[in-house]
């Protein structure tokens, strides 16, 4: 009897494993759901190159705008292959999103829920990379020498806007939700009001101005701030090549820190996290131009 009533319970043991493995390997390899081509996404919208502590970093988002709250993804590959010899940088990636419901609340707008895919290149020698995107060339990535590489971006338009050169300048890309220069208005102060500023107070005042403005109630969370401190501003002669790459009257050298409610967008660049929501020592090259009886602030080197 309890030969009989431990062969049964072995019986059933070995049933239960053997169903477990079929559905495991049913729902695996038969029945999976794979993407079709239609459904995955080959282009980009976005890619950024930025320094980091391991090197120089690269992140591309998929074609689109797609919502956090209606939009995850679902699959997401890429590879990046780095021509040291002839200065080439060439990416591809793979995306596959699926569609989430908030209802009956709408789709929070903003265009991030497409997610990106994330390559580190490592140490770069400097000098001007190609940036090849898919057999199609993206425009060049500018790796300095002697100076932080600044965050460089391009946009899947037919003429590449690269956000280190002017990026308040383009009204196209201050609506850009995706881009930390959403929100930004363009500091800008009158020569009068200048009259007995130096070059450093000119800067320290314009860059004031620009972070003000992500003090303001009404910018989203995702790029305000509660509060910020510049500790040094300084206009230094080794940037004179830049200003003058730059097409700027002068550049200069900006450190601050921040306090952020959300940190992926102002921790992109350089800084030392730290408490309370504080990202220290961030740095940023800036450019001032004047325009009749105008200084503007008008190029962004390093930084959110």
């Amino acid at each position: 009897m309890n030969k009989t009533k431990y062969k049964n319970v072995f019986v059933f043991a070995l049933g239960m494993i053997t169903f477990a493995i079929g559905s495991f390997i049913a729902s695996t390899f038969i029945f999976v759901e794979r993407p079709t081509p239609a459904g995955i996404i080959y282009d980009y919208e976005r890619i950024c190159f930025w320094a980091d502590v391991d090197g120089i970093n690269a992140a591309v988002s998929p074609k689109g705008c797609y919502s956090t709250s209606c939009t995850g993804p679902k699959f997401q590959a890429g590879t990046a292959v780095v021509d040291r010899q002839n200065y080439k940088i060439e990416l591809e990636t793979r995306f596959v999103l699926v569609e989430t419901s908030r209802f009956p609340l709408p789709c929070i707008e903003n265009c991030a829920g497409g997610g990106t895919v994330h390559f580190t290149l490592g140490d770069l020698i400097p000098n001007n990379y190609e940036v090849w995107f898919r057999g199609k060339k993206v425009g060049e990535l500018m790796i300095f020498s002697g100076l932080p590489t600044p965050r460089q971006c391009f946009d899947n338009t037919d003429e590449p806007i690269i956000t280190h050169q002017d990026p308040m300048a383009d009204q196209e890309m201050l609506d850009d939700p995706r881009s930390c220069f959403a929100q930004a208005k363009m500091p800008q102060i009158s020569t009068q009001d200048a009259s007995e500023m130096d070059r450093s107070a000119i800067t320290g005042a314009l860059f004031s101005q620009y972070l003000e403005h992500f003090l303001e109630p009404a910018i989203p969370d995702s790029y305000h701030l509660t509060s910020f401190a510049i500790t040094e501003v300084s206009i230094d002669s080794t940037l004179e090549d830049l200003a003058q790459e730059y097409q700027v009257d002068w550049a200069g050298w900006v450190t601050y820190s921040v306090q952020a409610k959300d940190l992926d967008c102002w921790i992109a660049g350089n800084g030392v996290l730290g408490d309370d929501g504080w990202i220290l020592d961030k740095t940023m090259i800036v450019g001032v131009t004047e325009v009749g009886n105008i200084l503007r602030l008008t190029t962004h080197g390093t930084g959110p």
